[in-house]
């Protein structure tokens, strides 16, 4: 037997993810931010993590899986999508930094019916 020092032990475990097993997560991401803004654009502006799996073809769990919450969903919706709801409400998307930060908490308060609490 061969003797570990005590600092590979304190090294933090690395597991080995593929580039498919990656692109495989990244596409399911990619589905399940897609299904949320087909939803929003239908008018339901507070999708529930079934509707939102049932849409990208996924199963439910895939949605705690990738963001931990539907809540965290809905954060990366209004960072990442706000262009796309905004359309679906009806309001042009502006390019300057400080609108398009307004309009990502106009967003976020659509989604969820309140403010933010300092996720910026």
């Amino acid at each position: 037997m061969t003797a570990v020092s005590h600092e590979t032990l304190a090294q933090p475990h690395r597991r080995y993810h593929s580039p498919a097993r990656k692109h495989r997560a990244e596409q399911t991401r990619e589905a399940l931010l897609d299904a949320a803004v087909e939803l929003i654009t239908a008018g339901d502006f507070r999708p529930e993590a079934s509707a939102i799996a049932k849409r990208a073809g996924r199963d439910k769990s895939v949605v705690n899986r990738h963001f931990s919450a539907l809540h965290l969903l809905y954060r990366v919706v209004a960072r990442e999508r706000s262009g796309s709801v905004l359309e679906a409400l009806g309001i042009e998307p502006l390019d300057d930094a400080r609108t398009q930060a307004l309009q990502t908490d106009l967003v976020w308060i659509a989604m969820t019916g309140r403010r933010r609490d300092g996720w910026a």
